[in-house]
């Protein structure tokens, strides 16, 4: 029997054997879920690996690549129409390790009154990975491993149970970053709306963290660091301008030097620069220039 109050979406983007292996974890370790996979406009022979999910689990194909949000976004508008009251917002380069994972979330989540609770992630190799997330005023996000749970203002996006009654008063993710700190921007408005967000360290996966953005990441992850910084720290932007262009030129260096390995330097240093100008005249959305 389908567990009927929790729906797992996991959005796909050319990383379905990634997709593959967390699903054979859940079928594995958990109870039967309704599995939701949003593929955001693969490659073909990724769509053709996925086929081998069709008339076991719900698989939408999009016909442009529009986002992590706004690819989850279609997952949870599915889930929703579909009655189901949260939902297990899961990437695609994730893994559940442990039995009833998603189950001691949801019991956790009942108990503690959470609107969205996240656990603690190793790295592939076992190691300490990531709990809660700090912003700067910069845009810059730290991360913290507390060894209890605790309330937090906001978590790393990669593996989630969110409740139906939070999409209601905080909205959907936000879509207009494309890729990068949209979930940090969601988190910071239902923590500033009340909203009750908890790190349980108690319940554990693996995050592998893919590699399927690619290079793009030199561009969005710096544009959108910007961007956060204006809309939701609300940071003067001469003060914001100087402080990254003083980063970039550290970076470069660091590039340049061979300290931060990177395949091709001259397009990451491009990239990089590309994105500070676009952050600092505040352009969101999808770059179709950066591939």
């Amino acid at each position: 029997m389908i567990n009927d109050k929790v729906a797992v979406i996991i959005l796909n983007y050319c990383s379905a054997q990634d997709t593959i292996r967390l699903i054979k974890s859940i079928e594995k370790y958990e109870e039967n879920y309704h599995i939701i996979v949003i593929d955001n406009h693969s490659e073909q022979k990724d769509k053709a690996i996925l086929s081998i999910l069709d008339g076991r689990y719900e698989v939408i194909y999009l016909e442009d690549n529009t986002g992590y949000a706004a690819g989850n976004n279609v997952g949870i508008r599915r889930a929703m129409e579909l009655g189901y009251e949260y939902f297990l917002i899961a990437n695609s380069d994730t893994e559940i390790i442990y039995p009833n994972t998603i189950k001691n979330l949801l019991v956790k989540m009942k108990e503690l009154n959470a609107s969205i609770i996240g656990p603690k992630m190793l790295d592939a190799s076992g190691k300490l990975d990531s709990g809660i997330i700090i912003d700067s005023k910069w845009g810059r996000t730290y991360r913290e491993t507390p060894e209890k749970i605790c309330r937090c203002r906001s978590l790393i996006g990669a593996f989630l149970l969110i409740s139906k009654n939070t999409i209601e008063i905080n909205g959907l993710l936000p879509e207009e970053y494309f890729l990068y700190r949209e979930e940090t921007d969601y988190f910071i408005q239902a923590y500033e709306k009340g909203l009750n967000i908890i790190y349980n360290p108690e319940i554990t996966i693996v995050h592998r963290h893919g590699t399927t953005t690619g290079r793009v990441w030199d561009y969005y992850f710096n544009r959108n660091t910007i961007y956060f910084a204006r809309k939701v720290r609300k940071t003067n932007i001469f003060l914001l301008g100087v402080y990254h262009f003083s980063k970039s030129c550290y970076l470069t260096l660091r590039i340049l030097c061979g300290l931060d390995y990177k395949k091709n330097k001259k397009n990451a240093i491009y990239l990089m620069w590309y994105g500070y100008i676009d952050g600092m005249l505040g352009k969101t959305g999808k770059n179709d220039k950066v591939k």
